[in-house]
Order: structure tokens, then C-alpha cells, then sequence
């Protein structure tokens, strides 16, 4: 008798997305690009008499932001994502991951100024890996936080339609809308692009007040756009989290459709 090799129907999200692997795979390329690409060209153009005065400096460094952000949003949304839909050990199971993957980054940090390592090279690196990591523990402790209240709340709202009859008032985990503050997905990415903004603004600030009061207009204008952008970070990120969830959420309806069809 011939076995049935057709696929079962209960496929979900995580089948469809191994969110280890993705993670895993991210924090790789992202960090491997910054850390052994980008980070010696700016070194070397920031350095060089003639490249030093140019755009191109603050480009590179624009690109090295730009892909601190994007690794920021694989990790923290499909941490968010996890602790909403799965449950709150597989959440801290990718945040564990990811603060595996910023570790390694800072190491080879390091190892790529070996011959040359100062002590501030060292505070440095601590510095920004313990940020990194309190970082991450923040958004997961969020995330599992507003899914378990979600959750509670849901089953309660379902328990009290089940016996009154009425589902016109339940809702589920929805998914419709640009911001709702019910929906878990959305309250928790948002907390976490403020907190990131919150982090830049905050050493921007520092870094303010030990180089001085701003002279002339022109860098006045200057910090202005700086703060501009920092405040930028919190929007950006959480618009790029809302795509991943909203592409994160069709799958996951669609394949409980087929399921329930089956």
C-alpha cells in the first residue's frame, strides 16, 4: 500500500519560517558586512587627508546606521512577533540568539584592531554589547508582557461571547489597521522604536554637551537634523515592523484557512 505523501494541512508559520534560522542568518550578514566591509572603509576614508573632507565618510557612516536599524527590525519584530503568536521561551530563545550574534560582532570587533587594542577599545566594546543586550531583554520583556495581557484579555472576551451568544464585540488577534493599542504586535514595536530613538537622542545629547555649544547657524542647523533623524529611527523602524508583521500574519491567516478547510 502505497503512503500518502501529500502535505498535511497544519502547516504554521513556524514550518513556513524557521525564525532560528532567519535570525541566526541576519545577524551573520548584517554584522559580518559592517564589522569587516564597511567599518575599515570608513576607517580608511575617514583617515585619508583627501576622502576625509568629502560626503563620502558620513555616507558609509549612513550606511553602517542604516544597517544597525534593519538588524534591529529582523531581530525585534520577529521577537515581538514570537512572543504574540507562539509563546514567551521561544521569544527568549531568538533574543538569546541575537545577543549571541551582537557578542560575536564586538569580538571580532576587537580582533580585527588586534596589535592596536586600548582600554578604551575595550570599555568601548563592553559598553555597546551590554546596550545592545539590555536592549534586546527590553523588547522581549515588552513583547511577552503585552501578548500575555492580550491573551488573558482575549480569552476572557471569547469566554463571555461563548456564553452570551454574541461575538459581535470579540475580537481576535487583528491586524488591519496602521496602530491599534490592543494589538500586541503593534504596542510592543512601538515602545521599541521609541526606546531606540530614546538611546540615540540621549548619547547624541552626551556628545553634545562634551563638544560644546553649537557655533553659527550652521551647526545649529546641523544638530537640528541630527535630532530630526534620531526622532526619524522610531518611525522608520516601526513602519518596516508593521510590513513584516502584516506579511507574517496573511501567511499565518491564509494557512489557518486552509487548515479549517481541510
Amino acid at each position: 500500500m502505497k503512503k500518502d505523501k501529500t502535505k498535511s494541512p497544519t502547516v504554521t508559520v513556524a514550518k513556513k519560517y524557521n525564525f532560528n534560522l532567519i535570525m541566526a542568518l541576519s545577524c551573520a550578514v548584517i554584522f559580518s558586512l559592517i564589522t569587516f566591509v564597511l567599518n575599515p572603509i570608513y576607517v580608511s576614508v575617514a583617515s585619508d587627508i583627501i576622502t576625509s573632507v568629502t560626503i563620502i565618510p558620513s555616507l558609509v557612516e549612513l550606511l553602517i546606521d542604516s544597517l544597525d536599524i534593519l538588524a534591529f527590525v529582523i531581530a525585534y519584530s520577529l521577537i515581538i512577533y514570537s512572543a504574540a503568536t507562539k509563546n514567551a521561551s521561544y521569544a527568549i530563545k531568538l533574543c538569546g540568539i541575537y545577543i549571541l550574534g551582537c557578542l560575536l560582532r564586538r569580538m571580532a570587533t576587537l580582533l580585527m584592531s588586534i596589535g592596536s587594542i586600548s582600554q578604551n577599545d575595550i570599555l568601548s566594546v563592553v559598553v555597546y554589547f551590554m546596550l545592545e543586550g539590555i536592549q534586546a531583554v527590553i523588547v522581549t520583556a515588552i513583547a511577552t508582557s503585552a501578548a500575555k495581557k492580550f491573551h488573558f484579555t482575549a480569552a476572557q472576551m471569547e469566554k463571555a461571547a461563548r456564553q452570551l451568544g454574541d461575538f459581535s464585540n470579540y475580537k481576535d488577534l487583528e491586524f488591519t489597521r496602521v496602530y491599534s493599542r490592543s494589538n500586541p504586535l503593534q504596542s510592543s514595536a512601538l515602545k521599541a522604536g521609541i526606546m531606540l530613538s530614546a538611546v540615540k537622542i540621549i548619547s547624541r545629547i552626551i556628545y553634545d554637551i562634551s563638544y560644546g555649544a553649537p557655533d553659527g547657524a550652521s551647526e545649529i542647523l546641523t544638530m537640528v537634523i541630527y535630532y530630526f533623524s534620531d526622532i526619524l529611527i522610531c518611525v522608520i523602524f516601526y513602519t518596516l515592523c508593521w510590513l513584516i508583521f502584516s506579511r507574517l500574519y496573511k501567511t499565518d491567516s491564509t494557512l489557518k484557512e486552509q487548515t479549517q478547510q481541510a
